[in-house]
């Protein structure tokens, strides 16, 4: 696919241009893999089409892939994204875009949350909390997968029912 004409993508508005840069993006398809270093060994076991084609389950399933290790993991993502869509069939690009919930500005609300939770979720079962620092650890871990896999399950809905919008946005020249 070629990039976006200049001239024509600064005559749309912001998300037009934005949706352009998406398209040419995701148009690379297989090629990402092999130019990225870490991520080239990679690169035979993701270049079936069906990782690079966007429908409403792999859009769904990779966004909320992505939402998961973007909560769970605070850095690292990308290797456990690829490993999972191949396991789940799901759409490798919105899988790697949504792991960016988690950035340098969302880290420390993120993991405030994920203690928080832990926290909850330790006091209503009545387990017994390890001291010190590994009881800090260990709450936000255990909250960290709980939120991840709750907004994961969000992440999935609202893809799927709200791939009509997206996919139209996409789909235009």
């Amino acid at each position: 696919m070629n990039p976006p004409d200049n001239a024509s993508i600064e005559q749309r508005g912001w998300f037009s241009r934005r949706a352009a840069h998406v398209r040419a993006w995701l148009g690379q398809g297989p090629a990402l893999i092999e130019k990225t270093p870490g991520l080239r060994w990679l690169g035979p076991k993701l270049s079936h089409p069906d990782f690079w084609k966007m429908s409403r389950t792999n859009l769904a399933k990779g966004a909320a892939v992505g939402v998961f290790f973007g909560l769970t993991l605070p850095f690292g993502h990308t290797p456990f994204v690829m490993l999972a869509c191949a396991a789940l069939r799901a759409y490798i690009p919105a899988a790697v875009l949504a792991t960016f919930v988690n950035t340098p500005l969302t880290l420390p609300l993120i993991y405030w949350a994920s203690f928080k939770c832990g926290d909850a979720l330790f006091v209503a079962s009545a387990l017994p909390v390890p001291d010190g620092i590994s009881s800090v650890l260990a709450l936000t871990f255990c909250g960290s997968f709980v939120l991840g896999v709750g907004f994961a399950l969000l992440t999935y809905l609202a893809c799927y029912f709200g791939y009509k919008h997206v996919s139209g946005a996409l789909s235009k020249p």
